[in-house]
């Protein structure tokens, strides 16, 4: 949040059509545990009405991939 307060101080969203931003947890993590969907919400409560976009997305899979806890995890990140 320090980066983006310190663009929106700035008048960065002038310049702004969307925001973007890539919401990997940086471990082996749910969005929960992590505390992201209270980051994204933060962010969304300071750009006003300027669209937030989830440009690059990924997740841990953990060895062999499981396709339905991997198809889970989409469908959870397209609903919020």
């Amino acid at each position: 949040m320090a980066w983006w307060n310190q663009l929106i101080g700035a008048g960065g969203l002038s310049y702004m059509d969307v925001a973007a931003m890539h919401p990997y947890t940086g471990s082996d993590d749910s969005w929960e545990e992590d505390g992201m969907i209270a980051q994204i919400q933060q962010l969304q409560g300071v750009l006003g009405a300027k669209p937030l976009w989830f440009t690059e997305v990924g997740w841990w899979s953990d060895g062999d991939f499981n396709y339905l806890e991997q198809a889970n995890i989409v469908a959870r990140a397209r609903s919020g």
